[in-house]
């Protein structure tokens, strides 16, 4: 190789080293007080242990509050049309619904789906509780601040009256759970 053509080569492989060097400290020193693995890290998700303020449309396109629900046994239940699961579980919740209602027992149903299969579902399964609509942007944040960060469905988090969370989980929720979960808070006639 020539003189000439040695020191070009060599200035190419410099300058490819200088470029990479500037897009690596672009790419990946960018962040204050981090390091690209630091960064690939998946950072704690602060969980509600109460519950949180927050408003959903529902199924007929009215805003809901969630402190409507405050002084109840509210079960929290995402779910979609279609989850097997979630399916499955529904028919106890409208029973448990209709049975423990005077008792002061909620049903909340958040659906993470479209919402004309939601409407259409719920209409035909005469659901008796509340059916808000989870498209919106901050249910996935809603749902990991719960304890689901992976959106995993059905998903289901009991409060009690005061708002402390007493039950949360992933999977098909019945009606015995359920019972079990909230016997101590149901009143009992004497």
């Amino acid at each position: 190789m020539k003189p000439k053509s040695l020191f070009l080569f060599i200035l190419i492989i410099f300058a490819g080293l200088v470029i990479t060097l500037l897009v690596y400290q672009k790419l990946f020193k960018s962040r204050k007080n981090s390091t690209y693995s630091e960064s690939l890290i998946p950072q704690p998700i602060q969980t509600y242990s109460k519950l949180p303020k927050f408003d959903l449309l529902d199924i007929n396109g009215k805003l809901q509050a969630s402190n409507q629900w405050e002084g109840k046994i509210l079960i929290l239940n995402f779910w979609a049309t279609w989850c097997g699961p979630c399916l499955r579980e529904i028919p106890e919740f409208i029973q448990l619904q209709e049975e423990l209602r005077s008792q002061g027992l909620q049903f909340v149903g958040i659906a993470i789906d479209e919402h004309e299969k939601v409407r259409n579902f719920a209409t035909k399964t005469k659901i008796n509780y509340p059916i808000l609509l989870g498209d919106d942007p901050q249910v996935l944040r809603l749902l990991a601040r719960l304890g689901n960060r992976f959106g995993a469905l059905p998903f289901s988090i009991i409060f009690a009256p005061d708002g402390v969370i007493i039950h949360r989980g992933v999977g098909e929720l019945t009606a015995d759970t359920i019972r079990t979960k909230i016997a101590a808070l149901i009143p009992t006639s004497k």
